[in-house]
């Protein structure tokens, strides 16, 4: 984000549901007090934003003003330079 590079990713149309640090921290406090939960938690937002809205947001919470997009090729080619796949940016996963 510092540096320019907090632009869109692929086409920013993937869905991204995110969720607050704070949040996250309630919902392993609410766990460790509440021994009897048992089961699979999903902690997800209620809305989910678009990645290029999700930029977006990011950038103006940075005061950053503007942001080159990645496109699709660049991000697989960055990708395999760190031995990962494109999935979780480009698929909304």
């Amino acid at each position: 984000m510092k540096y320019g590079l907090g632009g869109r990713q692929g086409s920013g149309r993937q869905m991204f549901s995110w969720v607050h640090i704070d949040d996250v921290c309630r919902i392993v406090e609410w766990f460790y007090e509440n021994k009897e939960a048992s089961g699979v938690y999903n902690l997800s937002a209620p809305h989910p934003v678009s990645n290029e809205v999700f930029m977006q947001t990011l950038r103006s919470r940075m005061h950053v003003g503007f942001g080159l997009p990645s496109p699709a090729w660049l991000l697989k080619l960055g990708a395999m330079f760190i031995e990962t796949e494109t999935e979780l940016v480009l698929k909304s996963r």
